[in-house]
């Protein structure tokens, strides 16, 4: 019973920092509070140690130092909450820590996965390139989720990506790509030849295609 009102306490208090408002600076005091939150979690409670790392989000630069020591944590749900943040937060170093632990082989796999998707859900155009080297990779577990993040990314830098797999790859990853582009634009169909998506995309790209779909 005193655990599960020391885990209900404690995600009441990660609730507050969530809803606190956005700190741009560094803040050590709630970093250490943070750390103390953790430091008093059962080890039976993996999701709440999940919920209270992705709810760094809102430290701002304050949390960079915790998620990195996060994401080298030995409990999977520390690390997933690390990259969940990671996925949300403003913070520019993001996108190549994500890449990185996306192709870590020691990882979990579905960490990795989760890195990815969490480029993606960035929305960058700096991630594309890490996304491409992924959708192009030597892993074929990696393929699908990149091409599932470039399909998040909405901007022209994720649609020339994808139409440059889709000219260098026949086969199933020239389809796989059709299918992310049918996600990004929501033009025709994963069917639709490569010619169609080419002649569409040379009149679109001059029209500020995603501005317009806001």
């Amino acid at each position: 019973m005193r655990r599960a009102f020391l885990v209900l306490a404690l995600l009441g208090a990660a609730a507050a920092a969530d809803e606190a408002p956005y700190a741009p600076g560094p803040c050590p005091a709630f970093v250490a509070r943070i750390r103390s939150w953790l430091a008093a979690l059962p080890a039976a409670a993996p999701r709440e140690r999940e919920v209270i790392v992705a709810r760094l989000v809102r430290a701002g630069e304050a949390a960079w130092p915790l998620l990195a020591e996060a994401l080298g944590a030995p409990e999977y749900e520390t690390q997933t909450g690390a990259v969940r943040a990671l996925g949300r937060g403003r913070w520019p170093e993001a996108v190549p820590l994500l890449a990185k632990v996306a192709a870590d082989r020691r990882r979990v796999l579905d960490v990795r996965i989760l890195a990815l998707a969490a480029i993606g859900e960035r929305g960058e155009a700096a991630g594309v390139e890490w996304l491409l080297s992924f959708a192009r990779g030597p892993e074929p577990e990696l393929q699908d989720p990149a091409f599932r993040a470039l399909g998040k990314i909405r901007e022209p830098e994720a649609v020339e990506a994808l139409l440059q797999i889709a000219r260098a790859s026949p086969g199933k990853l020239r389809g796989t790509a059709f299918e992310a582009l049918v996600e990004l634009t929501g033009r025709f169909r994963s069917s639709e030849s490569l010619e169609s998506w080419e002649r569409w995309w040379r009149i679109e790209k001059y029209q500020d295609f995603f501005e317009k779909r806001e």
